[in-house]
């Protein structure tokens, strides 16, 4: 608080004292000085006023721009309204059920430079209407190499695609591979692709079912 000019009583010292008083306010100042200091009340009131109604006019805005759907009005403190909820993803695409049952044959396997380098036999089991699907690996002389854990990734047209995490037995599989499966007829035509040091090892045969 500022400090207050003299009232204007008479001093209760008399003037026979010798002491000097101060000479009386002007009257006009201490007017000015009090409506100064009420009109700056008054401003910082209505200033504090229209800000508050200010932000009483944005903040109704922005509910009926939420209302309406529209974006919020930019500047505003208000949060968004949070997204929708993620559609949920679709359907695992599933073995078409005509391909159902139990498949066998002799792959050829190659080496990444094309030569020649085992041969296996793949039984295959198909469930239709399910993305999985499992398998069995056997040499030749009938000795359980590995087992297959098959995930159906695509179909299209003319091909089934999955992706194959095998479980070794005999010490002979990868770890992961890729088979494409193509109905020609009453069989399929198999493609393997496997990971090798040295490049990509690739193998093919046909499938019948029993």
């Amino acid at each position: 608080m500022g400090y207050l000019p003299h009232s204007g009583r008479p001093s209760p010292l008399p003037d026979s004292t010798g002491v000097e008083l101060p000479p009386r306010p002007n009257a006009k100042a201490i007017v000015g000085v009090i409506t100064a200091l009420a009109v700056a009340g008054l401003a910082a009131v209505g200033g504090a006023a229209l800000w508050l109604l200010a932000t009483v006019e944005a903040e109704e805005d922005t509910e009926a721009r939420a209302e309406a759907g529209e974006e919020p009005s930019p500047g505003s403190d208000r949060p968004t309204q949070p997204d929708s909820p993620t559609a949920a993803p679709e359907e695992l695409t599933q073995v078409p059920p005509d391909l159902s049952g139990t498949w066998t044959g002799r792959m050829q396997q190659r080496t990444p430079d094309g030569a020649a380098a085992s041969e296996w036999d793949l039984h295959l089991d198909l469930e239709g209407e399910t993305p999985f699907a499992s398998g069995e690996l056997y040499e030749p002389d009938g000795t359980h190499m590995c087992d297959w854990d098959l995930t159906l990734t695509d179909v299209s047209d003319d091909e089934l695609e999955f992706t194959v995490l095998a479980t070794d037995v005999a010490g002979t599989c990868v770890g992961t591979v890729d088979i494409w499966l193509e109905p020609s007829g009453d069989e399929l035509d198999a493609y393997v692709e496997a990971p090798w040091p040295q490049g990509i090892s690739t193998a093919s045969g046909v499938l019948t079912r029993h």
